[in-house]
């Protein structure tokens, strides 16, 4: 039950990373990050967020404002980033009440199924976070190596390290579980025998008599 305690904290707290960077796509949560000589840039996933000592203006990759040879790139790398971060959040959420349904006894699944969604989540936050890194921040990068990766890339990185504890650990629940069942199954048998063998001397007693 304690294990199980462990993996629902470990998927809340990377549902609240992935929210969190899901607000990277207005360029609220930082993808990438520039802040240099008063001038400080927020990269998100659909826009970026330039702010001065006097304004603060808000571009979207795609518009027609955004004349840098990189903006096409980061707007086709944000779109899917975003799509894989969208299912990646969903899937979370659903593997969470899967172990919430276990822990509160409503629903015990097989194993299989837990590894194969841990498994799964984890290659789409993989994708999610190398396709930033190989994409529009590489673009950057090149444009300006004062450019860095930031909060948003982060948090997905994050996520795609637990994701994989809560696997090893789910493993390690499933085979105390099992286990244990076993253990309670050796123990009864000598019960029944020796029930079975109490009956059979009274009989012979009786038939002495």
């Amino acid at each position: 039950m304690l294990l199980d305690v462990v993996s629902v904290l470990v998927h809340v707290v990377t549902i609240i990373f992935t929210a969190a960077a899901l607000g990277g796509a207005e360029g609220d949560v930082a993808w990438s990050y520039y802040d240099k000589d008063s001038v400080e840039i927020r990269y998100g996933l659909l826009k970026y967020r330039v702010e001065t000592e006097f304004r603060t203006t808000i571009t979207a990759w795609d518009s027609s404002q955004c004349t840098a040879d990189v903006c096409d790139d980061c707007h086709d790398t944000g779109v899917a980033v975003l799509i894989f971060l969208i299912f990646a959040f969903v899937g979370t959420t659903g593997t969470t009440l899967l172990i919430l349904a276990k822990l509160g006894g409503f629903y015990h699944y097989p194993k299989s199924v837990i590894l194969t969604a841990e498994f799964v989540l984890t290659v789409l936050y993989l994708i999610v976070w190398a396709s930033w890194a190989g994409g529009c921040h590489r673009g950057l990068d090149r444009e300006d190596e004062d450019i860095d990766v930031s909060t948003g890339f982060a948090l997905t990185f994050l996520c795609f390290v637990f994701l994989p504890a809560v696997a090893v650990i789910q493993n390690v629940a499933f085979n105390n579980e099992g286990a244990s069942d076993r253990g309670g199954g050796n123990t009864a048998v000598p019960q029944v025998v020796a029930s079975s063998s109490n009956t059979k001397d009274n009989e012979k007693t009786q038939q002495v008599v």
